[in-house]
């Protein structure tokens, strides 16, 4: 086909063998062999002149735009083999990605130029279906979570905190796990692991009431909370976002345990990117570490004592 669309171009044989580096028996023959494989005349030759014929005319372009179509599949191809190179179907849970994304992708284009980043917000259980049915290649999700089937990488731990309506909100820098009950906890609708994973590893559980006050974005919470209608769970990356600038918080640490999430990329066991997992999971550890840590706009003034629980948070 490129020594028809090359001939076509030219109007010469000769020159289109010169152009394709081959001699001219080598291209004629290749032409031959197209024209018997379509059934149908390409060029009509008089003397030194080739012209196309009125059927040669006719699928030129489509020609055309399939060998642009097999060029493109084979850069795909070739770029698909180079590290974090071609497409790439990434799943990223709704407390983690407004909080990593602004500052992970502009790293990875900058560095992985060829890359298609394809990204999906899920929750953790849809993001594992859509792996399982090979509809998306990894996820960067929280654990501990139910991921039979699939390998993890893992990232890094990150604590939770309780935070305050700034107004009420007492002195101190901390509050013991098992004073959480304690408070009015605003949590996450169900169905995101975020808010299990605090409370199992604080070893309380949810009264009925707090799902009253439940949420399906972490950023609506911190905005009840701001706006003083009780206290909620939330991790480190959120407290150290810009997106909470400007919200009148107090954020506690959690002692005796501090509960904690670890963060990491999840694939199916036999990928063919594993490579490019684990140097997206080396860049998601990077990006975090850059995080910035001044939240002295959420910070308790007074960090030598711990917080004295109330009956209510706001």
């Amino acid at each position: 086909m490129l020594y028809f669309i090359k001939v076509a171009r030219c109007g010469s044989f000769t020159k289109a063998a010169a152009q394709c580096h081959v001699t001219q028996s080598t291209l004629s023959a290749g032409i031959q062999e197209l024209e018997s494989l379509l059934g149908a005349q390409l060029f009509e030759r008089r003397g030194r002149k080739t012209n196309l014929s009125a059927f040669g005319e006719e699928v030129l372009p489509e020609i055309e735009a399939m060998v642009e179509q097999m060029e493109t599949l084979a850069t795909r191809a070739q770029t698909s083999e180079e590290p974090m190179g071609g497409p790439l179907r990434l799943g990223v849970i709704p407390t983690i990605a407004p909080y990593i994304l602004p500052n992970l992708l502009p790293q990875l284009s900058q560095e992985f130029p060829n890359l298609n980043l394809r990204l999906k917000e899920e929750m953790s259980e849809h993001l594992i279906n859509q792996m399982n049915a090979g509809k998306i290649d990894m996820a960067i999700m929280a654990f501990p979570y139910e991921t039979e089937g699939l390998q993890i990488i893992p990232i890094d731990e990150e604590a939770f905190f309780l935070a305050l309506p700034a107004a009420i909100a007492p002195q101190g820098a901390s509050v013991k796990s098992a004073d959480l009950g304690r408070y009015r906890l605003m949590l996450l609708e169900e169905g995101h692991c975020m808010t299990d994973q605090a409370l199992n590893a604080c070893h309380i559980r949810a009264r009925a009431s707090d799902r009253q006050f439940s949420a399906s974005s972490l950023q609506t919470l911190l905005q009840l909370v701001h706006e003083g209608y009780g206290a909620t769970l939330v991790p480190h990356m959120a407290l150290s976002s810009s997106l909470t600038k400007g919200l009148n918080l107090r954020h506690y640490a959690i002692t005796d345990p501090t509960p904690k999430r670890q963060i990491g990329v999840a694939l199916p066991r036999q990928s063919r990117h594993l490579k490019d997992a684990k140097l997206l999971a080396e860049r998601v550890k990077m990006t975090l570490k850059r995080t910035p840590n001044d939240m002295g706009h959420l910070s308790s003034d007074n960090p030598e004592h711990s917080v004295q629980p109330q009956s209510q948070a706001g």
